[in-house]
């Protein structure tokens, strides 16, 4: 069995001193901060288009599409009903007026 060889210890990642405390680098809080509120307004940008978007397709449906006979009011009739027969043309049940 060939023997490995072992690979050298992981050095600390370079934003950390030897004692452990952080490094500050110049304007990094500002620019997380700056980051973190372009994200901010572009997810409530976001939120207020959704609605936006909807309430103008309802006016749209509303305002342009609405034809001119849309509020008539219309009476519905039925259609005339056929008799009722069986292949050999024997009736089944008869359609008559009823009040």
């Amino acid at each position: 069995m060939a023997s490995r060889a072992l690979s050298p210890p992981i050095p600390p990642p370079p934003a950390t001193l030897a004692d452990g405390e952080r490094v500050r680098l110049p304007g990094q809080r500002e620019a997380a901060r700056r980051q973190a509120q372009q994200r901010m307004v572009l997810v409530l940008l976001l939120f207020l288009a959704v609605p936006v978007v909807l309430a103008s397709r309802l006016v749209y449906l509303g305002v342009v599409e609405a034809s001119p006979q849309a509020g008539r009011s219309f009476t519905a009739t039925a259609p005339p009903r056929a008799d009722i027969v069986d292949r050999n043309g024997i009736e089944l049940a008869r359609t008559y007026e009823a009040y």
